[in-house]
C-alpha cells in the first residue's frame, strides 16, 4: 500500500475531490449513526445504501403540521405505544440516498461554517472523518473511486489508481484510526500540535 505516501502528497495541498465529497456525505449521515454504509460512485454521483435504527430514521424525516381534533387524537394514540412497538422502532432498517455535485457543495458550505468555529478539531472517530480519510487515500493515488463498504469493524474500498490498476483494500477500524492519527501528527508537527492530544 502507498497510503502513507498518499497522505504526504495531500498534506500540503487542498483536499481532493473524493476527500471533500466523502466528508460531506459523512456529515449528512452523522445524526443517523448508521450501523453500516455502502457507497457506490458513478462519476460525480454518490449512491448510498445504509442501515440505522428505525427511530433515528423517523426522527430525521420532516413531519407535516397536524390540524384538528382528529389528528390530535391520532397523534396522542401513536405516542401511547407498547413495549413491543418501541422495540420495533429500534429495529435496524435500510435506507437509500444519492448525492450530486450540487448536493455535496451545499453540505460542504454548511460544514465549512461549523469547522471554522473556535477550538474546532477533527474527530477521527466521526463518520465524516473516516470517509474523508478513504477519499484522501484515493485522491493521493490520483485514483477513481468505485465503492466503499463500512461496518462497525472494518472498511473496504475499491478504486483504480492513476495507472488504471484496480485495487480492493480492506482496513480494520482501529488501523484506520492509527493511520489518521499518524497523518495529523505529521501535519501538525511544524507548529507542535497534536489535534487529538493523548486520545487512545
Amino acid at each position: 500500500m502507498k497510503f502513507a505516501q498518499s497522505f504526504k502528497i495531500l498534506s500540503s495541498t487542498s483536499p481532493g475531490a473524493y476527500a471533500r465529497a466523502l466528508r460531506a456525505i459523512g456529515q449528512d449521515l452523522a445524526e443517523l449513526f448508521p450501523d453500516s454504509v455502502e457507497i457506490q460512485v458513478y462519476g460525480e454521483k454518490f449512491v448510498v445504501r445504509a442501515q440505522c435504527t428505525k427511530d433515528r430514521l423517523a426522527a430525521k424525516q420532516p413531519t407535516p403540521q397536524r390540524k384538528g381534533l382528529k389528528d390530535f387524537c391520532a397523534d396522542m394514540l401513536a405516542r401511547d405505544i407498547s413495549t413491543l412497538s418501541r422495540q420495533a422502532k429500534s429495529a435496524t432498517v435500510q435506507f437509500d440516498r444519492s448525492y450530486t455535485a450540487e448536493d455535496i457543495n451545499q453540505i460542504d458550505e454548511i460544514g465549512i461554517r461549523r469547522r471554522f468555529g473556535v477550538d474546532k478539531i477533527p474527530d477521527i472517530r466521526s463518520l465524516a472523518e473516516m470517509l474523508r480519510t478513504i477519499g484522501r487515500l484515493v485522491d493521493g493515488q490520483a485514483g477513481v473511486l468505485t465503492k466503499i463498504h463500512k461496518d462497525a469493524r472494518r472498511i473496504l474500498f475499491e478504486y483504480s489508481d492513476g495507472a488504471g490498476k484496480s485495487h480492493n483494500e480492506l482496513m480494520s477500524i482501529p488501523d484506520l484510526f492509527k493511520l489518521q492519527k499518524s497523518f495529523y501528527e505529521q501535519r501538525a508537527a511544524p507548529v507542535g500540535l497534536d489535534p487529538w492530544g493523548n486520545r487512545k
